[in-house]
């Protein structure tokens, strides 16, 4: 799906319930590789929620000490943020921020699957500047770096169709 597809389609769905598309088996759960801005200059304020995941992650009263501590840590809040966030039975798109947090600690995306529906969808958003972002200078060599990694993670998780990439290459 392209951008102006996918912009067409959720401006839809602001207005009412609606099944996923046939192109996509499953639920309303994107990417959105691109401006934050111009996706959510679409939507509706009244449908919108946003869930900032780096604000989240950062409310927490502890801090794990492992990668599956802070996995099951992460994925408890996202819950909970989730069904604080969202009324039941109400047009809304969940905008997710602060996606990389998803792929560093390997966070399962199944809670955002569950939770989108004809009601529902969820929006996982990624701005170009983390994945293109290039050090000022060269790490050292221990240091292994990929920034299109949580790109790529997001990417594995979703079917193709469900990926919108404003960013050319």
């Amino acid at each position: 799906m392209n951008q102006e597809e996918f912009l067409d389609l959720l401006s839809r769905f602001a207005e009412r319930p609606m099944p996923a598309p046939p192109a996509l088996p499953g639920r309303h759960v994107y990417l959105w590789h691109g401006s934050l801005d111009s996706l959510t200059r679409v939507l509706p304020g009244d449908v919108s929620r946003v869930l900032d995941l780096h604000a989240l992650a950062s409310s927490l009263a502890q801090a794990p000490r492992s990668i599956e501590a802070a996995r099951r840590v992460l994925l408890q809040a996202i819950r909970s943020q989730i069904a604080d966030l969202l009324p039941s039975d109400l047009q809304q798109v969940l905008v997710v921020t602060g996606c990389a947090l998803l792929s560093r600690y390997r966070v399962p995306l199944g809670s955002f699957f569950e939770i989108a529906s004809e009601h529902t969808a969820v929006v996982l958003t990624l701005p170009p500047a983390e994945t293109n972002f290039q050090p000022c200078a060269p790490l050292p060599e221990y240091v292994s770096w990929n920034p299109r990694a949580p790109l790529d993670y997001l990417c594995n998780a979703l079917d193709k169709g469900a990926v919108i990439d404003t960013v050319e290459e």
